[in-house]
């Protein structure tokens, strides 16, 4: 919330000591500012000679329910250089994601990860069939809910999964989304849409500073209980490491 306060300077007639005086307000004195109690002011010759605004900025944080801070321990094993693992892990009750952080160890520098809430979350299905190597998709209503331009997105037909890398493009009248990367196979109507909503992309680990996520704190994102939250772990440095992202959180 935004307010906007402003202060004037007033030149105010003291009656009794018959002199002009002057002070600051956000309202007009009705009284001498040097004696207050006993002298008056003639109201007819009070005069702003100047004047200030001030703009409040209020953030209200969309917080509620218990805090929480629980920490989740990420064990990745030794492989080839470039080498990804998932860490899925869940909550049994919903919660309010509000901040995540973490203390990189030596042997993280270089390395990389993706956080992910509802990996392949469906969201809806196309409404025209697709060929491959296509980038322009027919979707149903429910889509636009959940892309937006920069949302990672992929078809499935139960047996095929393509990923289509992010949202370029939305257009509600027409009833169709543009994505990064053409299909590599057909799909048919009626098959799935899913959402890859990456709220931490393609972050590299440099030192052994704290990496803070979230920071702002100003915008929580609500998970539901048991919905899957994902780590992709970018193992460039290849040996076996053991980490923790530290998750904070108000239960809903």
């Amino acid at each position: 919330m935004t307010t906007v306060v402003t202060v004037s300077k007033y030149r105010v007639y003291c009656v009794t000591e018959a002199a002009y005086k002057y002070v600051w307000a956000e309202t007009e004195p009705t009284s001498c500012p040097t004696d207050p109690v006993g002298d008056t002011i003639d109201a007819s010759q009070t005069a702003v000679v100047d004047k200030v605004s001030r703009t409040d900025v209020t953030a209200n944080e969309p917080s509620s329910g218990p805090f929480l801070v629980s920490s989740k321990t990420i064990s990745v094993p030794a492989g080839s250089p470039g080498d990804v693992t998932t860490h899925d892990f869940s909550f049994p009750y919903p919660i309010n994601l509000w901040h995540m952080y973490t203390y990189p160890t030596t042997t993280m520098a270089g390395d990389s990860m993706d956080f992910l809430i509802s990996p392949a979350l469906e969201v809806g299905t196309i409404t025209a069939s697709v060929a491959a190597a296509a980038t322009l998709l027919a979707v149903t209503a429910s889509v636009f809910d959940s892309v937006v331009p920069g949302v990672n997105v992929s078809l499935d037909d139960t047996v095929n999964t393509d990923d289509l890398g992010v949202c370029l493009t939305t257009d509600k009248a027409a009833g169709e989304i543009t994505v990064e990367t053409a299909t590599a196979n057909a799909f048919a109507i009626g098959d799935a849409v899913q959402t890859n909503l990456r709220v931490v992309k393609d972050f590299t680990f440099r030192s052994t500073a704290m990496v803070d996520f979230g920071k702002k704190g100003f915008r929580g994102k609500q998970v539901n209980a048991g919905e899957v939250l994902r780590v992709l772990y970018t193992n460039n440095e290849a040996s076996a490491k053991t980490w923790s992202l530290n998750l904070e959180m108000y239960l809903q």
